[in-house]
C-alpha cells in the first residue's frame, strides 16, 4: 500500500506541467536599467541635485536589485508549485525542513546553487533551457521529499 501511494504521488509530482518560460537573467536585467533609471529620475523632478539623484539611482543598484527579482521569481512557492503541484510543495518543504534540522548545509547549498542557474544565463534559449531544468529538478526534490517522508518512522 505504501508503494502504491508512492507511485501515485509520484505520478502527480512528474506529469505536472505549466511553469513560466518568461525571460529573466543578466540580459534582460541589463535592458531594464535605462527605463528604470529615466523613470526613476523623473519622479524625483528638475529641483533635486543630480549628485543625490545618481547616487540614488545608479546602474549596479538597478541591476543588483532586477537578478534578485529574477532569483527569488525561480524560488517562489508560485513557481515550484506550478512545476510541482500542491503535493510536490509540500513535499519539497517538508525535505528542506528536515535537512536543516539535520544539519546538512552541504545539501541545502547545492539546491540554492541550482536555483541560481536561469538568473545567470545570457539568452532567451539558455535561460529556457535553465528553468526547464530547474523545474524537472525541483520534481526530483520533491520525490526524494516524498520518499524521506514515507520513511520516516
Amino acid at each position: 500500500m505504501k508503494f502504491l501511494l508512492f507511485l501515485i504521488f509520484s505520478t502527480f509530482i512528474i506529469f505536472k506541467t505549466g511553469w513560466s518560460i518568461e525571460e529573466c537573467g543578466i540580459r534582460s536585467a541589463q535592458q531594464a536599467i535605462i527605463p528604470i533609471v529615466w523613470f526613476e529620475q523623473t519622479i524625483d523632478g528638475p529641483g533635486q541635485s543630480p549628485i543625490i539623484t545618481r547616487f540614488f539611482h545608479n546602474k549596479i543598484g538597478i541591476f543588483a536589485s532586477q537578478m534578485t527579482k529574477c532569483y527569488f521569481d525561480r524560488i517562489s512557492p508560485e513557481f515550484i508549485f506550478d512545476s510541482v503541484g500542491i503535493f510536490g510543495l509540500m513535499f519539497i518543504f517538508y525535505l528542506i525542513y528536515n535537512l536543516s534540522t539535520k544539519k546538512r548545509w552541504p545539501i541545502l547549498t547545492i539546491i540554492t546553487i541550482f536555483s541560481f542557474l536561469p538568473v545567470l544565463s545570457t539568452n532567451f534559449s539558455t535561460s529556457k533551457f535553465f528553468v526547464d531544468f530547474l523545474a524537472y529538478f525541483y520534481k526530483l526534490l520533491a520525490i526524494i521529499g516524498l520518499k524521506t517522508f514515507a520513511d520516516r518512522r
